[in-house]
């Protein structure tokens, strides 16, 4: 149950911060950042390393693909975090833990 609700707190800790950043306007959290768009990191990129880096034209597009990859990474751990919390219940209760593992201590 706490795997749930952790999951479920940074998920409204997401958009509370983009409800009041932006007083619920998303554009606005974008323009904000964009603002700063020197402190900010450009997003990785999938399979990034083989394709090289990619310029952003305007410090808007670098603030909404932060912004964007912030997003999805919340939503990822969403859905996965509650997913890794049943397999592994599931694995406990059928007594399966892999090859060279043992029981963990509860």
């Amino acid at each position: 149950v706490k795997d749930f609700y952790e999951a479920y707190v940074i998920y409204q800790f997401l958009s509370f911060l983009i409800s009041v950043l932006g007083k619920g306007n998303r554009e606005t959290v974008v323009n904000l950042l964009a603002q700063h768009a020197d402190h900010l990191e450009p997003p990785m990129r999938f399979l990034g390393w083989c394709r090289g880096s990619y310029h952003y034209e305007t410090p808007k597009a670098l603030a909404n693909a932060v912004l964007m990859q912030c997003q999805v990474f919340a939503m990822q751990f969403v859905f996965l975090k509650p997913m890794v919390s049943i397999a592994l219940f599931t694995c406990n209760n059928l007594g399966y833990y892999g090859k060279g593992f043992s029981s963990p201590q509860l």
